[in-house]
């Protein structure tokens, strides 16, 4: 009887949700991860608060500190991830399995690099890719790794019997193919740009910036990913409940649509028995939160009156305003957000840090490639907003 009056009241609850429009739930989104906010809070405690709702989402590496950071902290200053890194409570790297692109510093840069806490790591790192696909170089710097434990860069230029350059090539394929991570974010910085460039970039900085680590030299030590080792049911279950906690503080509201983008995902069906759970534990709320999204949908507690925020400021005659300009937002291509396609209607922008995105009011208006601003809607609503570059 007990069990029976639980499930209706599960039942009379997922009734009462009232569904908002996918620009609706952009803009929730977009304020959930402090896009656009007023207040602007700074340091590396706000940028850790930041890390934990995108931990295991993946984006270019070189995307991370250009737009993924500032877009959400206006002041980032990089002395904030280094801070986190080195006192070891953040970890980056390659989280999902190789796909054969190059280990060169050039293409590294758009290699898809994660960052999450160092205590959630085991959850993310996948099997790593077989020795035989790497070059010489990647091999003893790895070999070198594995047999002495982690390593400074002068450590590793004396073990490998290696010239710089060869060295740097050896940790950026390891870096690329999901290998290896660095105590400090100043390697990652360091490997994204050329040798030949990374003196003069190094000084402009140094003239803009007391201090700003950017060489290989103060990356602190390089150190390998564990290999993970086969879990038994009641650790699967454990993992599989991390991971969809973790996608719940990402998004707030969760469905299968978005979590089939998700590389590090587990199976939704395996997530769903997970929330179902939840939601009997009274943890989150299950329901049809989105519009125009088929299958079961659960959101947070906390995030639902923000939901209905959204949209009763929309029925009361407009969205809510953010960056002071009618309610528009721009953000890199390369963002964990950029859900075009998947939540908006219309094209699917591609993952590039070299685009960058402007919605109005929650629905994507314009695509802007560094050189030509285009329109992906011609109605007065897209056009009527200001045409000016974003940034």
């Amino acid at each position: 009887l007990l069990a029976r009056i639980h499930r209706y009241t599960l039942q009379k609850l997922r009734r009462e949700v009232e569904p908002v429009s996918p620009a609706a739930f952009m803009r929730f989104l977009f304020g959930w991860h402090g896009i656009g906010q007023g207040e602007l809070a700074e340091g590396p405690q706000a940028l850790q608060a930041v890390i934990e709702k995108l931990q295991g989402a993946e984006a270019p590496a070189v995307a991370w500190e250009s737009d993924i950071f500032p877009t959400r902290l206006p002041g980032y200053a990089p002395e904030w991830m280094d801070q986190l890194c080195f006192s070891g409570q953040v970890a980056w790297g390659r989280f999902t399995p190789y796909t054969g692109e190059a280990g060169t510093p050039s293409s590294l840069r758009n290699a898809p690099l994660s960052i999450c806490l160092r205590g959630q790591l085991p959850l993310f790192v996948g099997a790593p890719v077989e020795e035989a696909e790497m070059s010489e170089a990647a091999q003893l710097v790895l070999a070198a790794l594995r047999e002495r434990g982690a390593l400074f860069h002068t450590d590793l230029l004396k073990l490998c019997k290696l010239m710089p350059i060869q060295v740097e090539q050896g940790l950026a394929e390891l870096v690329a193919k999901g290998r290896i991570s660095a105590d400090g974010f100043t390697g990652l910085r360091a490997l994204l740009v050329p040798a030949g460039k990374r003196s003069a970039l190094k000084e402009r900085r140094a003239r803009r910036t007391s201090a700003m680590p950017f060489s290989l030299e103060q990356a602190g030590r390089w150190w390998l990913f564990e290999v993970p080792n086969a879990l038994d049911k009641e650790a699967e279950r454990e993992r599989v409940e991390e991971l969809t906690r973790t996608l719940l503080l990402r998004y707030g509201v969760i469905f299968r649509k978005l979590v089939q983008r998700e590389r590090t995902a587990p199976p939704w069906r395996d997530m769903l028995r997970v929330l179902r759970r939840m939601e009997d534990r009274g943890e989150l709320r299950g329901g049809r939160f989105v519009s125009g999204v088929w299958g079961e949908q659960f959101a947070l507690p906390n995030a639902i009156p923000l939901l209905r925020a959204q949209q009763k400021q929309a029925r009361e005659g407009g969205a809510i305003s953010m960056e002071g300009d009618a309610g528009l937002i721009t953000i890199s291509a390369a963002d964990p957000l950029n859900l075009t396609g998947v939540i908006t209607t219309g094209e699917r922008i591609a993952s590039r840090n070299s685009e960058r995105i402007l919605y109005r009011d929650g629905v994507p208006v314009a695509v802007y490639d560094g050189d030509e601003l285009r329109w992906l809607q011609r109605n007065s609503e897209a056009e009527a907003a200001p045409a000016e570059t974003p940034r």
